[in-house]
């Protein structure tokens, strides 16, 4: 099954693949290139995708569960924003050697920007995340961030089709 968005979806996975240098499955200069490429508009070479096993699973699973043939940009938001937090717990359980806090998805307020950094005021405090995905943020922006990465712009389009996707479930 195909990623219709493969730049949507690498907003919110990227951010985890600091799980697979901890793990020994990548190396820190070579994540460290790609998020730098992908910042500049380049999308990791085809099949990079894959190596985000449970998300692949999850989102080709839940693209099934809603009819579709893609995974298109509804199922990636309704995975991340509304399934994503329950993954995240079940493998903690499993594993334990991720900070299950810091990869689940919130929705925060930018308070204040400097370089590549935004300070994010979140359920969980405030703290500074990468912009590297993001650009044109504006004090007062809501955004959506995954680890120490602003993931996207939280806008009512999306608010609005969180909303639809929940009576859905």
């Amino acid at each position: 099954m195909q990623i219709k968005n493969k730049r949507l979806f690498f907003c919110y996975a990227l951010p985890c693949a600091q799980t697979f240098v901890k793990r020994k499955l990548l190396k820190q200069e070579v994540l460290d290139k790609i998020i730098e490429n992908f910042s500049k508009g380049k999308l990791p070479e085809d099949g990079f995708e894959n190596t985000f096993k449970v998300a692949m699973t999850m989102l080709k699973l839940l693209a099934l569960k809603l009819g579709k043939d893609e995974i298109d940009d509804n199922v990636i938001r309704q995975y991340y924003l509304l399934e994503h937090d329950k993954v995240v717990d079940q493998r903690y359980e499993e594993v334990r050697d991720f900070d299950p806090i810091a990869c689940k998805i919130r929705v925060g307020e930018v308070l204040g920007i400097s370089d590549n950094k935004a300070k994010v005021k979140t359920e969980f405090g405030l703290k500074e995340y990468r912009t590297d995905f993001v650009k044109n943020l504006k004090i007062g922006d809501q955004v959506i961030v995954h680890y120490d990465f602003i993931v996207e712009k939280f806008t009512e389009e999306i608010q609005k089709g969180l909303l639809i996707m929940k009576k859905i479930l």
